[in-house]
């Protein structure tokens, strides 16, 4: 069998050195996009571990994903933290948009920030 692939490599050395880069090209392929996709997803749970909101409020027949506007007036705000129970009431603004004229969206969110932080605290 070892006599079978030595000659085999003698002979055509340029097939045989096309098949091993194809090979690595293959294998280095997958361990990349495997490592990608593995760490998307950790930083996707790490992301989503870190949002404490338990209910998220909307206007009615709104997409939340893809709203590119305020869902609700931040006024709103005073009135659902004088809801019994509520500890903590915070807005996000979210805007979504279609990047560069690429396939997919871009989101960017707007938080008062030393409100959220508090807020975490009640979680």
């Amino acid at each position: 069998m070892d006599n079978l692939i030595a000659s085999n490599i003698r002979q055509r050395p340029v097939r045989s050195l096309v098949s091993i880069m194809g090979v690595a090209l293959g294998v280095a392929l997958v361990m990349l996009f495997t490592g990608l996709s593995r760490g998307m997803s950790n930083d996707l749970h790490r992301r989503a571990s870190n949002v404490r909101a338990e209910i998220i409020f909307t206007r009615k027949g709104s997409m939340e994903l893809t709203s590119s506007t305020a869902n609700l007036s931040t006024k709103y705000v005073e009135r659902l933290k004088a809801i019994e129970g509520v500890k903590s009431a915070v807005p996000v603004i979210r805007y979504v948009f279609q990047g560069g004229g690429q396939f997919g969206f871009e989101q960017i969110e707007g938080v008062d920030w030393p409100a959220f932080a508090e807020m975490r605290r009640y979680v």
